[in-house]
């Protein structure tokens, strides 16, 4: 288990070293005034073009490469869920970027990460409303629109290629986490996991939306939930719930596509029905729920909050990623001139 400190940014005073057990006791004393002097001040910040809105704020471009997140700042509670997503993404940065054997396992071909944070800070606008801002590293998409928007204009080689990528990118930096500090992200869906090309034939993976996540650094626990990630850590629930939502997303884009880009579903369905079969879910109403609609994810919320029953199914993912992952892979670069 891992049980280092990890830089925490104040930015009046720079980066400092911090335990999570410390910044536990800081959460439990400090006041807002106290927070808030910890950050740096902007009178009316100005951001770039508007990307997207949502429970989590609102987030902007902010060249070149970088985006800036704005929540309203109302109360001490709103303030403290922002540091502690924070938190979570820092440790994880740090864990990444410094722990030996995390650099060795994740190498090129299996690098997936969390987007770096350059700054935070807040900011008063003309109507003087307060805001705390997160600026970041800029992803390109999410995986759902990457599915949608870009796969469909593909070849069935890339297609393959990527989708084995993905998934096993995905799988090795959640066995690392779950190794390292007992990480579980706790809603990690197509729409919160990101995919960002460095050239045509390279790209890397990356977590996002750390509001339900889970940690454990020593004896020390944060959980940013009062409901989900307040359970114990469970090896493979994160991939175990990506993998459904992966599955619909492709079987709803590529069920009607024809020159065997059908066929990619089909091995993602026959996968999750195996380990269906050899879990102690209730098997039939998924299959059922399955081939119905995509709308199976409110069952699965529901059985992915009882560990007991879905133990033995989380499991046994991890190793039927892997093996999915890799077929698809090779499946992929056995294509030849087939309009690759």
């Amino acid at each position: 288990m891992y049980s280092e400190t990890f830089k925490f940014p104040m930015s009046s005073i720079g980066f400092h070293d911090m335990s999570l057990k410390e910044y536990a006791n800081l959460k439990r004393r400090a006041d807002i005034d106290e927070f808030l002097g910890m950050l740096e001040s902007v009178e009316n910040l100005k951001v770039g073009k508007f990307l997207s809105k949502g429970s989590f704020g609102t987030v902007f471009e902010y060249p070149p490469n970088r985006i800036i997140k704005m929540i309203s700042i109302v109360d001490r509670e709103e303030i403290l869920q922002m540091f502690d997503e924070i938190v979570v993404q820092f440790i994880i940065n740090y864990i990444l970027r410094h722990d030996s054997e995390c650099k060795k396992k994740l190498s090129n071909n299996t690098m997936a990460r969390v987007p770096l944070i350059y700054k935070i800070g807040y900011t008063i606008d003309n109507n003087n409303k307060w805001y705390l801002y997160i600026m970041m590293e800029k992803c390109q998409t999410t995986i759902a629109d990457h599915i949608t928007d870009t796969m469909t204009k593909l070849p069935e080689k890339k297609i393959l290629q990527q989708s084995g990528a993905i998934l096993y990118q995905l799988m090795s930096l959640l066995e690392v986490l779950g190794k390292k500090i007992k990480y579980n992200h706790c809603d990690l869906k197509t729409n919160n996991a990101m995919i960002t090309f460095k050239n045509k034939n390279y790209f890397y993976t990356s977590l996002i939306d750390f509001g339900y996540s889970r940690i454990q650094l020593g004896n020390t626990i944060l959980q940013l939930d009062k409901s989900r990630s307040k359970q114990p850590y469970i090896p493979g629930r994160d991939i175990f719930m990506f993998l459904y939502w992966f599955h619909g997303d492709m079987c709803g884009t590529f069920k009607n596509m024809e020159d065997g880009c059908g066929e990619i579903p089909e091995i993602l369905h026959a996968t999750i029905l195996q380990i269906l079969k050899k879990s102690k879910i209730n098997f039939k109403k998924f299959q059922e729920k399955i081939k119905e609609d995509q709308n199976y994810w409110r069952d699965l919320y529901y059985i992915l909050n009882k560990p007991k029953c879905v133990g033995s199914a989380t499991e046994l993912t991890p190793v039927y990623v892997k093996v999915i992952s890799k077929y698809l892979i090779k499946k992929g670069n056995a294509i030849r001139n087939r309009g690759s």
